[in-house]
């Protein structure tokens, strides 16, 4: 199957029009399933790909992650397990 511009896809897909910015924010975010692949300066993706919302898990992740970033500066140190926990490595267990 032929991949196509996020342009095409989302002008096919949907009846409102969202901005250039917006498509590249779903692809960098994982919005998109499957991923589009950005080759060269163009966002390509699969004709039947679909939006997908983030998972209450994944927004959770996401703040741990961003909370982490934050606490970085001070002296925090945490162990190898509970790194793996906030990365969501399937290993933690």
């Amino acid at each position: 199957m032929k991949l196509i511009t996020l342009e095409d896809w989302a002008g096919k897909s949907y009846d409102v029009h969202f901005s250039m910015a917006t498509l590249t924010k779903w692809s960098r975010e994982g919005l998109i399933n499957p991923a589009p692949k950005k080759i060269g300066n163009r966002w390509l993706v699969h004709p039947d790909a679909k939006y997908v919302e983030k998972t209450i898990e994944a927004q959770r992740t996401d703040h741990a992650q961003n909370e982490l970033k934050e606490n970085q500066s001070s002296n925090i140190v945490l162990n190898d397990k509970i790194l793996r926990i906030i990365n969501n490595d399937s290993k933690a267990a």
